[in-house]
């Protein structure tokens, strides 16, 4: 939970252009690498064939050390571009899921196959949901793409897996989010890269820079991203690394604790909440849905003894938390509310939380944060 910067010292919030910039840069970044890489082992064959040939080896000597120079300083770019991102612990299905319920061509959402509340990543849920996003966008508008499957799964990457891959993956257990579809479209990543066609062109310009934002989402949470082909089926997948940081203390702060309790959530914002209605539902909440301050009071006064907590936004079209909280309070007198906001200041709603609200998050907040933050209330008030 983030309230002022300059309080707590956290780190500035990133906006979603600098996160796509971040991503770009860094997809530059490992195609610089993998560039580089090459140009290294080709180098080294060239020292065997110049061997006896003092100036030719005294040239290759001095450009292999220039770009080994000139991978060090990108590798240390490409660090400082992660550092700049605050990762938070979350479990991917319910992201994933809120990605496949926007989608009109995944009609059968999400094929899951064992993935569950343990299965987190260290992860920038805005981040991550945008490229999803981009990505089932991208092959779903495709003329020939009748239907987007979109598939989770966990695997174990052996080192033979990772040389047959030729990824920069450490061998380790990964979740793999697949989006593919049965249709015969030329996918992506190695035509756009490495093919010499001038057809490819307009195509490559087009695309050129939401392919490098993909490449660099993965790169910067320790993944990789991969095109596969499988028969008829052509697709992307995207893979995490299984995070081992999860303990039972994680755990808990995901978990209902006794009956499951109905939330509703306020907000006219509908990009993370798409996210944290999913998450909500995963961990075994009731999930209601208002997108002003005069729906929530509506729901609230109609279902007096089913809301056991509203997270109310507190600037809203119609009706802000300002007018609403009053009304909900007057036709409900123990409601529970949180506030959040992503543009006002803890000191901007002490009225609200002099009138009873029982807490205040700034967003964007971490989801772990948030389930924490509803387990509190809801334990200590019950």
């Amino acid at each position: 939970m983030a309230m002022n910067n300059a309080k707590n010292n956290t780190k500035p919030e990133i906006s979603d252009k600098a996160r796509k910039v971040i991503a770009q840069a860094a997809g530059i970044s490992r195609l610089l690498k993998s560039g580089g890489d090459k140009i290294s082992a080709y180098n080294n064959l060239l020292e065997d064939e110049w061997d006896g040939r003092p100036s030719a080896l005294n040239f290759l000597k001095e450009s292999s050390e220039i770009l080994e120079n000139l991978l060090s300083m990108n590798g240390t770019m490409r660090n400082s571009l992660a550092s700049d991102l605050e990762l938070e612990l979350l479990a991917v299905q319910p992201i994933v899921e809120g990605v496949a319920s926007k989608q009109p061509k995944c009609a059968n959402g999400v094929i899951n196959t064992d993935l569950d509340l343990h299965s987190f990543v260290m992860t920038d849920v805005f981040m991550l949901q945008e490229t999803l996003g981009d990505i089932s966008s991208f092959i779903a508008d495709s003329p020939q793409c009748s239907e987007l499957m979109i598939c989770c799964f966990k695997t174990e990457l052996t080192r033979d897996a990772v040389g047959i891959l030729r990824t920069y993956l450490e061998p380790k257990e990964y979740i793999v989010i697949s989006l593919a579809t049965h249709s015969n479209i030329e996918l992506f990543l190695d035509e756009y890269l490495a093919a010499d066609d001038p057809r490819l062109a307009d195509w490559r310009g087009e695309h050129a820079s939401r392919m490098l934002s993909w490449l660099g989402v993965a790169t910067l949470h320790g993944g990789e991203l991969l095109v596969h082909r499988s028969g008829a089926s052509n697709g992307i997948m995207l893979l995490l690394p299984l995070s081992s940081a999860v303990s039972d203390d994680n755990i808990r702060a995901h978990i209902v604790n006794g009956h499951p309790e109905t939330i509703l959530l306020v907000d006219d914002e509908d990009m993370i909440w798409e996210v944290v209605i999913n998450m909500l539902s995963e961990l075994g909440y009731e999930v209601l849905f208002a997108g002003n301050g005069k729906e929530a009071v509506e729901i609230c006064t109609e279902n007096k003894d089913v809301v056991d907590l509203v997270i109310l936004d507190m600037l809203m079209p119609v009706m802000n938390a300002h007018e609403a909280f009053p009304l909900l309070k007057q036709n409900v007198p123990d409601i529970k509310v949180l506030l959040a906001s992503g543009y006002v200041e803890e000191e901007d709603v002490q009225d609200l939380l002099a009138a009873g609200a029982l807490g205040f998050m700034r967003k964007p907040y971490r989801l772990k944060d948030l389930a924490r933050k509803i387990r509190d209330i809801l334990d200590k008030n019950s």
